[in-house]
Formats: structure tokens, sequence, C-alpha cells
């Protein structure tokens, strides 16, 4: 089995070897041959436990190479291929199920631990921190169309996150606020296409010199919405309407969305009361496969492993495991005279 590392170098004395995971594998296949010769199955506890399950996974089963290397394993040993071939299938079957079940119990224990610490006082602390976190970065995007009012909003759902629970509450939201300001914008755009006398156009009816006609215009000093409809289309043409963008108040996104050219008296948005719903998930928010013969739930683990569970047992995993917040905000849209404005559509 290590036959096919060694190495001889041409202009050498001596010769070395490429082990690569052989010497695990080798450990791997005899105590399989042992445990099924001797019938002490107990023997792979030795070789599967909890912390190793995962990446004995990744080796033995993601890699079909290994059953074939097994079978190689068996033929130094047997001489019948039919008894080869059935004793090298059955002992990979084992080796499947005792990795499966390691990672399982792992799987299982890690979780309980996860949410036995997580206090619903430590939960709400992490909601607040969250809130403010959120609340400061919104007003920083949008501190230029802002306006503090007391007339009351309506409530948006800006975002509904999903994330394993040992990702932590704050760090589940890393790289998502991009996401929430999207969501605001598209809020901000809704409301203001239910307003009168807005002209409205795809951005297929400007060339680059049209554009450069409507930007220079003194009906508009604010752009609200995609920096996408206003690129020109000849590169050539970057800088000049680059510098008219520039002398209007801008806030924007990347993002393929429509575009809101008015007049800064005409607009402002009041974003506030920002709410955080937190959930813990059931089995009927994830995927999973029932197999009615055995009545066992079938889930695939976010390491790919597919794992059996019993009904109560898949109940507890999944609500220990994965979470769910819900972000929400009260918007109030607040309206001048928008009969000035252009609102541009993305390009079709």
């Amino acid at each position: 089995m290590l036959d096919g590392y060694e190495l001889f170098p041409k202009d050498g004395s001596a010769k070395y070897c490429v082990l690569d995971n052989a010497i695990d594998d080798y450990i791997c296949f005899l105590t399989l041959y042992f445990a099924d010769s001797v019938y002490k199955p107990k023997l792979l506890d030795y070789i599967v436990t909890k912390e190793n399950a995962s990446s004995l996974y990744i080796s033995f089963i993601r890699d079909k190479n290994r059953l074939i290397d097994l079978k190689q394993f068996y033929r130094t040993i047997m001489s019948n291929e039919e008894q080869i071939e059935s004793k090298a299938n059955n002992a990979y079957l084992t080796l499947i199920n005792v990795i499966k079940e390691r990672y399982k119990e792992s799987q299982i224990e890690h979780y309980e631990h996860i949410s036995g610490n997580a206090t619903p006082e430590s939960i709400k602390k992490e909601l607040d921190y969250l809130k403010e976190e959120i609340s400061s970065a919104v007003s920083v995007k949008f501190d230029k169309i802002m306006c503090k009012t007391e007339a009351p909003g309506t409530h948006y759902k800006l975002l509904s996150l999903t994330f394993p629970s040992d990702m932590g509450i704050q760090h589940a939201l890393n790289g998502h606020y991009d996401l929430i300001f999207q969501c605001i914008f598209r809020v901000i755009i809704e409301n203001v296409r239910k307003c009168q006398g807005l002209s409205i156009n795809h951005r297929e009816a400007f060339d680059d010199e049209k554009l450069s006609i409507v930007l220079s215009s003194n009906d508009y000093d604010t752009i609200i919405g995609s920096e996408y409809n206003l690129h020109p289309s000849d590169y050539k043409n970057y800088d000049t309407i680059k510098s008219l963008i520039d002398e209007h108040t801008c806030c924007t996104t990347g993002a393929k969305l429509e575009t809101l050219l008015i007049n800064k008296t005409s607009f402002a948005v009041n974003i506030d009361d920002f709410t955080i719903d937190f959930h813990k998930l059931t089995i009927n928010d994830v995927d999973y496969n029932y197999d009615d013969e055995s009545k066992q739930y079938i889930y695939e683990m976010s390491s790919g492993m597919p794992i059996s569970f019993c009904e109560n047992e898949f109940e507890n995993f999944i609500e220990n495991a994965w979470c769910r917040i819900i972000i929400g905000a009260e918007i109030n849209c607040i309206f001048n005279d928008l009969t000035s404005g252009l609102l541009i559509l993305p390009q079709q």
C-alpha cells in the first residue's frame, strides 16, 4: 500500500516518501478488517471520534477513491475477489455509519452547549446592541435626505436573516447592511412612484448627451437610488458625467435599482423605531427528507453530510442549531412637490 508513495531520486543515495494520508488510511483499513474479522465493531471507536468525524467524512466518504483503496488493501490479505468485494463494501458502509453517528453526536452536543449559554437576557442584550448599530449605519447612509418628524410612518420589514446559532447574532449581520440599505431605497422608490406628476423613463431613453443635459438641469440637485443608471454608455464621457453627478447631493447605492432625481426641498425621509424579532427555527423551516420505512428524518448538515434523526431528536437539534432575525423599521416619506422629479428605471 505504501509502495506507490516511494520515490527514488535519480542521482541520490537515499529514497524518500510522500505519504499524504497513507499511514492514516492503512491504520483505518487495518482496524476495519480486524473489527469485522473478530466481530468487535467497537474497535472503530479508537479511530473515529467526535473530534475527527468531520475530517474523516471528507477524506473517506466524499473521496470515492477511498473505497477503491480499501478493496486494494483487502487484496493484500485475501484472494477471493467475490469475498473481497463483499467484505470491503460492508466495511466501508460500517465506517460511513460510524462516522455519521459520531459527527451527529458532536453536533448535537455543540449546539446544545451554544443554546444553553444563550439566555433570554443575553439575547436581548445582543438585539439591543444590534438595533443601535443598524440605526447608526442607516443614519450615516441616509443622512443627506433624512428629516426628523413626529408624524407616524409605516412599518416595513427590511431583512429576514437565517443563521447558525454558533455564529452569534451580531456576527450574523456582518456583510448584510447593504441589503438593509437596498430595502430602504426600494421603500422610498415605491412611495415616490405613487406621486402624481413624476416623470418616469427607462435608462435607454438617455444617451450620454441627454444624460448630461438632465444632470445639468437646475430642476435637480439631489440623486437618490442606484448609481448604476447614471453610468455613461461610452467610457470617454465618464469624467464629464462624474463631475456633474458630484455637483448633486447624493444618497446612492451600487445595486441595480431605480434612480430618482429631485430638488432637495421636494422630498425627505424619516427612518426610526427599528425592530428585531428573534426566532428559533423549527423543522418546518428547513429542508429534509423523510424515510417512511425507518421513520427517520434525513437532514444534510452544513458539511454536506446527510444524517438520520428521530422526530424528537431532529426538532431539538434544529431549535438549538438555527436562528432567524427579522429586522424592520418605521419609514415616513415626506413629499412636497415632485412634479419636477425624474425617475430613471434600470436598463431592460
